[in-house]
């Protein structure tokens, strides 16, 4: 298969998968989602990206039914876990404040055992009231393309203990590498570092793509030559041998010399109070290089004041971190799966100056 990439940062690419990609793929993904014979996927997302696409694979080795949906519709995603007795299912976090809106209770939803995120962590909030709502077990998955999906999982059982301990470490993180698949963080120089030290995660294993459509320069680029993939992410080994996600390297906004991670920074935006959605992106500026700035989506009915918000940021983060501008927008750009294109931001708001 030949497989594009999301086009979060740029351009999409060509990723070659291949018939043994996918073979260790079916297996690892029926340990990690702890598959049955006759389990039912529930699937809304497009299966052009290969988080919808790799769906039907799972169901094919499980000896499963695989529902399509035409479209995320809250209301229908809920009705087909109902009507077909669905057992697992798939959504971007972004997706996850409609469903529950869609109020989950009035559907029998007794036959979910696991319900999977990915391409961003949930925040704390949200994660409580999906499982306390939904009652079943949730995973945060964590691949690429490149990786033919799946690469790292946060478990069900450390979701609890996250939830239950108030570890917003924990939850945030995407937890561990799955079986076949080997990680390290690695520094500019490509060595691995210590835990706890920030650099690149990378990834080796029979689920990696051995290159790019016709591109040799990038494959050169991202698939060294000891098999090791480098995913283009940040992020650092937590306790337990868990992998946090800070962000895109491509996304890091060096300000005034020192960089901010806009995955950091969201956390924080987060604990505030009427916030849907947000978003933290860089533009151009003679002053700073790049200027922080944020883009924000209220909760309905909700009323955001960017001075107000800025003065609550004040208290927990450190001043190069704080937005120079907050615009408060009605959505965020997003690609098909529900990642956030932070370019689109940076190019459509360059210009505006007003918060």
């Amino acid at each position: 298969m030949i497989c594009f990439t999301s086009g979060t940062t740029g351009e999409p690419k060509g990723v070659v998968l291949t018939h043994t990609n996918f073979t260790v793929h079916a297996i690892a993904s029926l340990l990690v989602f702890r598959m049955q014979e006759g389990d039912v996927a529930i699937n809304p997302m497009p299966l052009a990206h290969l988080t919808g696409a790799t769906r039907v694979i799972q169901a094919v080795a499980s000896l499963g039914t695989h529902v399509i949906l035409p479209a995320f519709r809250p209301k229908d995603a809920l009705e087909a876990i109902a009507r077909f007795r669905g057992t697992h299912t798939i959504l971007a976090p972004t997706m996850v404040g409609d469903l529950l809106a869609a109020e989950p209770e009035r559907y029998d939803l007794s036959s979910l055992r696991i319900f999977t995120y990915g391409t961003a962590p949930m925040p704390m909030r949200i994660a409580r009231e999906l499982s306390e709502r939904m009652r079943c077990g949730l995973i945060n998955g964590y691949g690429l393309t490149e990786s033919s999906a799946l690469a790292l999982a946060l478990t069900p059982e450390q979701h609890v203990r996250a939830l239950a301990e108030n570890d917003a470490t924990l939850l945030n993180s995407v937890g561990r590498p799955i079986p076949g698949v080997e990680c390290k963080i690695v520094g500019e120089d490509l060595q691995e570092l210590p835990a706890g030290e920030t650099g690149q995660i990378a990834m080796r294993g029979a689920k990696i793509s051995p290159g790019y459509l016709d591109n040799p320069t990038e494959t050169a680029r991202r698939f060294l030559p000891d098999g090791f993939l480098l995913s283009g992410d940040q992020g650092r080994e937590i306790h337990g041998g868990n992998v946090a996600i800070l962000g895109r390297i491509d996304d890091m906004i060096i300000s005034g010399g020192i960089n901010v991670q806009p995955g950091e920074l969201e956390a924080d935006i987060y604990a505030y109070p009427g916030i849907a959605e947000c978003a933290v992106f860089g533009v151009p500026s003679d002053r700073w290089g790049r200027e922080v700035r944020a883009a924000i989506v209220a909760k309905p009915g909700a009323t955001i004041d960017p001075a107000e918000l800025r003065s609550f940021l004040r208290s927990r983060v450190d001043p190069y971190k704080l937005p120079k501008r907050i615009h408060i927008l009605p959505n965020l750009p997003r690609t098909a799966v529900g990642k956030i294109q932070r370019f689109k931001l940076a190019d459509s708001l360059a210009e505006v100056s007003e918060s």
